[in-house]
């Protein structure tokens, strides 16, 4: 009987030191992390959100079909660089593209042209809507 119970504890303390070895092991994998001295970075601020000014719009018709606007203008100033999107509408829901002319002192004129088929009535324009941004 001595001789199996000894054997058994051999057994175990030997399955008992292989496990202690791998856990040894993998914690040295684990443990060996490291991370590099990067500039990576997060953050939160905030700014302030200045407008455009926009200047009053200039209509022109279309040849036609003068109940209908083809293309419209206005002045747009407050930081108007070459990279500055503006949109414009006439109509609510419905957006034209418009390219802004030659920029002087942060300042331009913006033209936005509908295409064909796609010009709105006059009688339906209500304000005008412009968004730009930088």
């Amino acid at each position: 009987m001595g001789k199996k119970r000894t054997f058994a504890v051999r057994r175990m303390l030997g399955t008992f030191a292989v496990v202690a070895a791998l856990g040894g092991g993998f914690y040295a994998f684990t443990a060996s992390n490291t991370f590099s001295a990067g500039t990576n970075a997060a953050g939160q601020g905030s700014g302030t959100v200045s407008g455009y000014t926009v200047g009053v719009p200039i209509y022109t018709l279309l040849a036609s079909d003068p109940s209908k606007i083809t293309s419209f203008q206005f002045s747009i100033a407050g930081g108007v660089t070459a990279s500055t999107v503006v949109k414009a509408s006439l109509v609510s829901g419905t957006w034209v593209a418009c390219s802004v002319g030659s920029i002087s002192a942060g300042a331009g004129t913006a033209t936005c042209s509908y295409g064909a088929g796609s010009e709105p009535s006059v009688s339906v324009v209500s304000s005008l809507n412009v968004v730009a941004a930088n």
